[in-house]
């Protein structure tokens, strides 16, 4: 049962709902006039009223009021275009304020006649001035190491985190029956993740022949360059490497590391000068630049998606889903990335050293 109101406040409502403004729209304006009226209130009298009054109640709104237009003039959707056209454009709502239409002719226009679609910015990373300047200066000079299938012999690594997630293997919802008498006693209910889980390092890696074996980090260990030779780089170079690419072609494997401390220690390059393994120098790589870092512009991310799929609730079966994971990762896929490099690399060098994310 809705509340009585008055003549007045019915025809004022009918009146803007005459000029095709939204209940939304219709309820803020009423809430600026100081009228005491809820939104339910405003849909009941559109929809079921229609007694008249839409004259006297533009009449007595004064020079003042702003009709809504009720066609689209070529003027308006140039504003709307405009607004549109923005890198971070506001609200429709905001939109419809702006030009004098209702927030349901922008939504119309934006898919109707403009034909726009609204899409998700990419998220990138922070990047000072230095790190700009300084990418701009090595992405040529990397770019060509890698062109020209060059690629195919850059074997890239890195470390990252698995957290003891225990939202994996989960969905938000659940079917039961419409009748609340005959829905299930027993609900499922959905476990949210403690606020600190339990997390492990580790290390990974792939080139054009595929992955090395995953190397999990022994809790609480520091991964300081004395442990990253002696466990990572050690039994990656000397074992796994040969074993993927054959000894003769191992000796043609370039190593591609990131610039995290452990990895650019003087005692690494001198253990890898010893071996005669071939490698980039922190001074030949980007810093600070994940989006061209094969394990991070897609290994690490769809290693991780794959794992969240699968259920488990204590670390062991964390870590045995983690290697199952790992290892199916189809060679191709790998393989794309790595012919994806080169261009993300000259992207960056075309963009001056900015973020180029339709590279």
């Amino acid at each position: 049962m809705y509340p009585p109101i008055s003549s007045d406040l019915r025809g004022l409502i009918l009146a803007l709902g005459a000029l095709n403004w939204s209940s939304r729209l219709i309820l803020k304006e009423l809430n600026r006039q100081n009228f005491d009226v809820s939104q339910s209130t405003v849909s009941h009298v559109l929809k079921n009223d229609n007694n008249g009054g839409e004259s006297q109640a533009i009449n007595e709104l004064g020079e003042n009021w702003r009709r809504r237009p009720r066609v689209c003039t070529p003027r308006m959707v140039k504003k709307v275009q405009n607004l549109l056209a923005s890198d971070n454009p506001l609200p429709k709502i905001e939109m419809a304020r702006r030009v004098g239409v209702s927030e349901a002719t922008i939504r119309r226009l934006a898919d109707g006649r403009l034909e726009k679609k609204k899409l998700k910015k990419v998220k990138v990373h922070y990047l000072t001035a230095a790190a700009i300047l300084q990418r701009s200066l090595r992405a040529l000079p990397f770019y060509d190491l890698i062109k020209d299938d060059q690629f195919m012999w850059v074997f890239s690594m890195d470390e990252a985190m698995l957290p003891l997630d225990y939202e994996n293997g989960q969905s938000e919802y659940y079917y039961d029956s419409k009748n609340v008498e005959e829905r299930r006693k027993n609900v499922p209910v959905f476990i949210k993740s403690p606020s600190h889980p339990q997390q492990r390092m580790y290390a990974a890696g792939f080139g054009w022949k595929g992955q090395f074996r995953l190397y999990v980090v022994e809790p609480k260990a520091k991964v300081n360059a004395a442990y990253f030779i002696e466990k990572i780089l050690s039994p990656i170079m000397l074992v796994d490497v040969p074993k993927l690419y054959g000894k003769r072609e191992a000796k043609n494997v370039i190593l591609h590391m990131d610039s995290a401390r452990s990895h650019t220690a003087k005692p690494v390059y001198e253990w890898l000068d010893a071996h005669k393994i071939k490698y980039f120098t922190k001074d030949q790589w980007l810093a600070n630049s994940p989006e061209v870092s094969p394990m991070d512009f897609f290994a690490n991310g769809y290693f991780k998606s794959q794992l969240a799929k699968r259920k488990y609730t204590c670390m062991a079966g964390m870590l045995k889903a983690a290697n199952e994971e790992w290892d199916a990762i189809p060679k191709e896929m790998f393989r794309n990335a790595l012919r994806s490099w080169p261009d993300r690399v000259l992207a960056i060098h075309k963009a001056k050293g900015h973020h180029a994310p339709n590279y």
